[in-house]
């Protein structure tokens, strides 16, 4: 095993922080409604009123600084010291989960040098990535690496060095309740739970930054941030000179915090959000937004949140003077709760404009928001019936989605004439957020419909694949897929077929209880995606997952092999599977044995894969792609490496 180039944690338990101090800063969501040191000096001249405090001295105000010194990073209290009373901690930092790292480097994303985007001098996104680019010495932008943690912080590294310049507590963590909030940390009898537990989004926009009515907009990097399971809330952040990082700058980093409070509807955010570019307008110019689904245990029905981020600079958002919109399903009910999952969001006429928002929802639905209009107030689902929504799709109402779906233009029919979609949606269902999800075993699957401008699409519009029967080990290490075609074009209309699935458990081949709760990946012509297969032993965590590859255009195995079957490190036409001697297809899926897997990255010819049972990816020889555009459309922040 390689030796890791730096640990975060040995950095921060290495750091003297009595003469170099972090730099921790957290929000104050009732007095001043924007960016504060987390130290005690100015937590205590805010009052005991306020829920800061209020959290910090939960049971005896004489615990509030002590409590705060020690999320601080001070260890002298923690239990088997002299004066020990508070948890026992391995590490400073907190243990990351469910939050992926995020690195940004110099800006590199391709906002064009045209209207609507700035065009004047100084302006231009173009300029902006000359001034932060690494040759340009004066003002050359750190790289750095930005993961949430369940210490209550999301935390910033020097991509170099692994020392922490940042860390940020959200304000929606507060809490007075006996097992949440700052203080449990602390708690000798803590048990586990989650705090700053989602991977951050982070794009370059052009905006204000201050709450000033003259205020000039600037190109910004935003960093936007949500508590996953343990929370409902998202945060945004100025992370466009970590150079400038202080617990003086408070107030400049931190640009707002969204929570229930603001809106009873939103949920525990799961979802993740995109940081976009509307066609609403502010005056002349267009207005950048955050879109994310409402997320779990929020509303009863499923809801699409757009936030216009620089209406929540002064602390307030209000839904009467449209600082935020919601573009509500309609679907769900209190005896059967639903909730919209992470969105994509796609740019259909490629003028870098957000026109079409997808995001799935705990009953089975894939939903299409219409948002390409000026006026915000027209916005809605693209699908009606009559004045009430309709999705696009609608499978089993026991295939909660609970991922992204990822985006394409069809790869193999011609886009129409005019603004009719020619895209083709891809997700899978499933769910893995409760201890009951662990032993529910309902039929999982994986679509690809297709967005032909009609809406309220059933599982009977669509090709099934199976796995192929009477070969020799199918389903065991390997799968081999049927590969139907799709009657996409020159059928009648009632013969028609708008996309494809595969059931996760067909003819009894597949597995119960296996399912899809991380992304997919478009390389090329095939769709890659994992699934999971929890061990029903609610006393044992884990299970076992299988990487699976399917054809875009039918959902059958690849048209040539994409994995290296026969493990001599390069992907070629001998790598169709061999049984006895015989030659069977191209391999769909193999199983891994090191446990649950996350979502996969793709390298050349590498996939990288993170597991439950190592601490490192794990690479497996895949088909190697040119450089360049490999098929998605939805937004995809992405960073220099």
């Amino acid at each position: 095993m390689s030796k890791p180039f730096w640990s975060a944690a040995t950095k921060l338990d290495q750091k003297d922080i009595t003469n170099d101090q972090r730099v921790i800063i957290t929000y104050d969501r009732h007095d001043t409604k924007d960016g504060i040191p987390f130290t005690w000096e100015v937590i205590e001249g805010l009052g005991a009123a306020g829920s800061l405090y209020k959290d910090l001295a939960y049971g005896g105000k004489d615990e509030a600084e002590e409590r705060l010194n020690y999320l601080r990073g001070e260890r002298g209290k923690e239990k088997g010291e002299k004066d020990g009373k508070y948890r026992k901690r391995e590490t400073r930092l907190g243990d990351i989960v469910h939050s992926g790292p995020v690195y940004v480097g110099k800006p590199e994303l391709g906002w064009p040098d045209t209207e609507p985007f700035p065009i004047e001098t100084d302006l231009k996104y173009s300029d902006f990535r000359k001034k932060h680019a690494k040759d340009q010495s004066d003002n050359a932008r750190e790289a750095m690496v930005y993961v949430g943690a369940n210490d209550g912080m999301l935390h910033g590294f020097d991509a170099d060095t692994g020392q922490e310049k940042l860390a940020y507590i959200p304000g929606a963590l507060y809490s007075e309740t006996e097992t949440a909030g700052l203080h449990y940390l602390t708690d000798q009898k803590y048990n586990h739970r989650y705090y700053v537990d989602m991977t951050p989004s982070v794009a370059d926009a052009y905006i204000k930054t201050e709450n000033e009515s003259n205020a000039a907009r600037s190109w910004a990097t935003l960093l936007v941030g949500s508590l996953g399971g343990d929370g409902r809330g998202i945060f945004s952040l100025d992370v466009t000179d970590p150079g400038d990082f202080s617990e003086d700058k408070a107030e400049d980093i931190v640009l707002w915090e969204f929570t229930s409070e603001d809106d009873p509807d939103l949920g525990y955010t799961y979802s993740k959000p995109s940081i976009v570019l509307t066609n609403a307008k502010s005056g002349s110019n267009n207005r950048w937004a955050v879109i994310f689904g409402n997320g779990y245990k929020g509303s009863d029905t499923a809801q699409l949140f757009i936030l216009f981020i620089e209406e929540g600079l002064d602390g307030v958002w209000s839904y009467e003077k449209h600082d935020y919109i919601k573009l509500d399903t309609g679907i769900g009910s209190s005896g059967n709760r639903n909730g919209l999952s992470s969105v994509s969001v796609v740019d259909t006429n490629g003028d870098w404009v957000a026109d079409r928002v997808y995001a799935g929802d705990l009953q089975g639905n894939m939903w299409v928001f219409d948002i390409s209009g000026e006026n915000f107030k027209n916005w809605g689902s693209a699908y009606k019936s009559g004045s009430d929504p309709q999705p696009l799709f609608t499978g089993n109402r026991d295939q909660p989605i609970t991922t992204a779906p990822v985006i394409i233009d069809h790869p193999t029919v011609a886009p129409a004439d005019g603004n009719t979609p020619n895209l083709m949606v891809y997700f899978g269902t499933g769910q893995y957020l409760t201890s009951d999800d662990i032993v529910n075993i309902d039929m999982q699957s994986y679509y690809g419909v297709w967005d032909r401008n009609k809406g309220v699409l059933k599982r009977d519009n669509l090709q099934s694949q199976t796995l192929k029967k009477d070969v020799p080990g199918n389903g065991e290490k390997f799968r081999l897929l049927t590969t139907h075609s799709v009657e996409y074009e020159g059928v009648d209309d009632d013969k028609m077929e708008y996309g494809w699935r595969i059931d996760l458990e067909n003819d009894g081949a597949g597995e119960k209880g296996e399912r899809v709760v991380v992304n997919s990946v478009v390389r090329g012509n095939n769709i890659y995606f994992n699934t999971l297969t929890p061990s029903l032993d609610t006393c044992k965590a884990g299970g076992d997952s299988r990487k699976m590859v399917v054809d875009s255009a039918n959902g059958g195995e690849p048209k040539k092999p994409a994995f290296d079957y026969n493990n001599d490190g390069v992907v070629d036409a001998e790598d169709v599977v061999q049984v006895g001697g015989e030659s069977y297809g191209n391999q769909s899926a193999y199983k891994k044995e090191e446990g649950i897997v996350s979502g996969s990255s793709f390298r050349w010819g590498s996939e990288y894969t993170g597991s439950s049972t190592k601490n490192k990816p794990l690479p497996r020889t895949v088909e190697t792609l040119p450089r360049g555009n490999q098929g998605r459309i939805s937004w995809e922040q992405l960073f220099d490496f």
